[in-house]
Formats: C-alpha cells, structure tokens, sequence
C-alpha cells in the first residue's frame, strides 16, 4: 500500500513540472582530464668517492671567562676601566670607599719595613760574628797543630856516654892505684899522684852524672810543659767550636717572629682591603662592565664579565647516536653566517663520559655533558661570545666505489634491495651497503658499474 502511494505521489509531481514555464538548459560540463602517472626517476651505478659527515650546530665561548665580583658590599669610589677595554692580570678595575683599611694597611706596612730592618741588621752582625768565629776557631786549630809539631825532642846520649867515660876512667885510676900498692918499690910520689888521679876521676865522674840528671829532669819537665800547653790549646779550640756553634743557631728569634708578626698583619690587611678592590685575574677583555662611581654593590653579585677572545671554547649538546660516531682528536670543519665562504679547521678536544675523557671523575649532576672543539688556528678567527656556528665531521670515506643517492634504495622489514631495469622490466635485487652518506650510499654487493635502477 505504501509502495502504490509513493508511486501516485512521483507522477504528480511529474506532471505538475512538464506544465509549467520551460526550464533553460544546461551547460554541458567540461569532462576532466585523466590524471598523468608520471614516469619514476631512474638511477645509474656510479663510481666514485662517498663520505659521510655529521653536522652539528654549535655555540662560541671563550676557554677563559670569568665574572667579576667584589667579595664585599660597599660604595664604588671610583672605577678605571669600562666595557671593552683590554687589562692586565692585576689591574685595578675599581675601588670601594675602604680609606680606613688603606690607613691600616700603611701603617702595617711601615712596621713591617722598621722590622724587617732591625732583622736585616742583626742579620749582618751575626754574619759578621759567624765569621769571626770561624777564623778564630782556625787559627786555635792551627795553633794546636803546631804545638804538637813542637814536642821537645831530648838527646840525652852525648851525657850518657860522658857518664861512662867518667865512671871507666875512675875505674882505670882505681886499678891504677891497686897496682902500685902492690908494688912495693914504687915511690910514694908517684901513688899520691894516682890517688890524686882517683879524686879526680870520681869529680869528673860526679859532674858527667849530674849533668846528666839535670838534663834528665829538663827533659822530663819540658815535656809535661808541652803537654799542658797542648791541653791548654786543645780548650780553646774546644771554646771556639761551642761559640760558632751557638752562633750558627741564627740571630735573636724574637726579631724574626716581630717580622712575621708584621708581615701577617700586612697580608691580612692586604686581603681585607682587596675585598673592596675590583682585579683583573688574568690578561683579557672586559665584555661586560656596568659600575657607577657613588652607587652601593653587593658582596659576591656580578658587576662584569673578562674573557680572553685569544681562545675559543666551541661547545655543542649532542644525542648519543652522534656521539657514538664521533672520537677525541677527529678533525673538524667549523663555518659561520658571519664568515661566508670561510671554512676553520678545528678538532674534537674532548667528548663527554663516557664517550669521551669529559667528567669521568665528577658527580652524575656535576658532569660536563657537552663536546668541546678548539680552533687550530684561532688566531684567524673574528668570533665573539655567543656566535653560532655550524662543525661538519668527516666520520668515514672510501673512494673509488660504487654509489646510488638514498632515494634509489627501498627498504622492507631490514631488506635492503633495488628495482632493477632489466629490459622493460624490473628486477628486485638485494644490495649489501656501505658508509651511507647525505647524498650517496656505497654498494658493496649486488650491483655493478653503469646498471639502472628505478628510484621511489
């Protein structure tokens, strides 16, 4: 039923439109035009050199760079250097209003000059004492030596014999005398006369021995003599070692602990005065430097920034699949937007643990996680602080090998193949690849030199 009330219902309206006005007719619509599929690119085995390079993109820094700080608060007194200009190790870049700390310090000073002086003094007399000491103890030596050179040398022979000749000629003038008592013809003038001779030879006898004694006893005494002088020369040389000794323990401590005293006090002052003192650490330029003669600072806040532009630190943050590909030591290449067409030859100083040498040693948060590159020849370079730079590597090359670009080969699942035109056909071939460049993949197997394949 509803079927035949859904036909009655079209031809009505059917009839209602042939009845009226004539409707204009339509255009005849332009047909569209079957699309082209355009030809795939087709690719030539070539032969030649293909590399590989990891670019990277890097920042400029100077190796030396250092902020600047008081290590007191205060008021600046008065500034001598302003951004820009080159200083020296140890300048003086400004000054805080420390006039009661300088007054210290220059009366320190001149006690520590008045001490030093008094040392300096006793110094040179003892110098002179020591000196003296060890002459006198020389010439006590020598004098000793020649004292024992000089033991008295006593010959007592010549009395000796004198002793004997006497004693045999008093025997003689005896036996002389006997043998005439014995004789009784003999007149009595000629025994007095040998008796005479026996009084003779026994003072003779008498004088030889006690000639003899006395030099005996000479000699004796004349040896004990020498032997006290010697002692007596031994004592003063034993009195002129102790006095070098004593002196050789140095001048009076106490002059030398004053000096200290002084000199301690200096430094302190000196290092409570460079508190409130501005130094260049080291030769370099100021890059920042903002003080204002009359206006406070804080202890410790940054007031200026010194850098050496001599040396340049090139840092980068890299993923680890490209450090994996890089060593210290690999040469660079650096270029710059503000050098075009200047390329800087670098190298790979350091890479970051544990790719690299870089904060093995160190704490997990207090590790360097960057690559630092140095510029051979910095000295070529016009960078400054901040610039951005691009570092190409050279990681792998081979020359004289078969090539595609990377749009000629297909993967599918860790298949690495190629369509191959063979005739008006393709082939799918398996290759086996090599260093895989920017713009070119080396082809160790499966193709040869001048064959085509049809890219993607």
């Amino acid at each position: 039923m509803k079927w035949r009330l859904l036909m009655a219902a079209l031809v009505i309206v059917l009839l209602v439109g042939g009845c009226g006005p004539k409707q204009k007719e339509e255009p005849t619509p332009t047909p569209i035009p079957t699309s082209v599929v355009p030809d795939k690119p087709t690719y030539v085995v070539q032969r030649g050199v293909v590399e590989k390079k990891l670019q990277f993109s890097a920042r400029v820094s100077p190796i030396k760079e250092e902020n600047l700080f008081f290590k007191r608060g205060g008021y600046v007194k008065v500034v001598y250097a302003e951004r820009g200009d080159w200083v020296k190790e140890g300048d003086i870049l400004a000054e805080l209003e420390i006039e009661d700390l300088m007054n210290q310090l220059a009366m320190a000073q001149l006690d520590l000059e008045s001490a030093q002086k008094q040392y300096n003094s006793a110094v040179e007399a003892h110098q002179r004492q020591v000196y003296n000491a060890q002459m006198a103890l020389e010439v006590a030596q020598l004098r000793l030596d020649r004292l024992k050179a000089q033991e008295p040398i006593v010959d007592l022979t010549s009395l000796e014999i004198n002793v004997e000749r006497a004693k045999e000629a008093l025997e003689e003038a005896k036996i002389a005398y006997k043998e005439a008592l014995d004789r009784p013809w003999e007149p009595q003038r000629v025994r007095d006369s040998l008796l005479k001779n026996i009084k003779n030879a026994e003072r003779r006898y008498k004088e030889a021995q006690a000639a003899y004694n006395r030099a005996l006893l000479q000699a004796r005494q004349a040896r004990q003599l020498h032997a006290i002088d010697v002692k007596l020369q031994e004592i003063e040389v034993e009195k002129a070692k102790k006095t070098l000794e004593w002196l050789q323990k140095g001048v009076d401590p106490s002059l030398a602990q004053r000096v200290e005293s002084a000199r301690l006090k200096v430094e302190r002052l000196k290092a409570q005065v460079e508190t409130g003192q501005l130094i260049a650490p080291f030769d370099g330029e100021l890059t920042s430097f903002a003080l204002i003669p009359g206006k406070s600072v804080e202890a410790h806040k940054t007031v200026g920034v010194i850098a050496d532009p001599n040396e340049w630190d090139i840092t980068a943050d890299l993923t680890s699949s490209q450090l994996e590909m890089l060593q210290e030591g690999m040469e660079a290449d650096v270029t710059s937007g503000l050098a075009p067409g200047k390329v800087f030859k670098a190298v790979i100083k350091q890479l970051p643990y544990p790719y690299g040498t870089g904060g093995g040693k160190a704490k997990t948060e207090d590790r360097d996680t960057r690559v630092h590159i140095v510029l051979k020849n910095p000295e070529e370079t016009e960078f400054e602080a901040g610039d951005l730079v691009r570092v190409t590597v050279l990681i792998e090359r081979s020359e004289n090998t078969l090539y595609l670009p990377p749009a000629a080969i297909r993967t599918f699942e860790g298949r690495k193949f190629v369509m191959l035109r063979v005739g008006d056909r393709l082939q799918k071939v398996d290759v086996k690849l090599g260093i895989e460049g920017e713009d070119r993949v080396e082809i160790l197997e499966g193709l040869e030199e001048g064959q085509v394949v049809e890219g993607l």
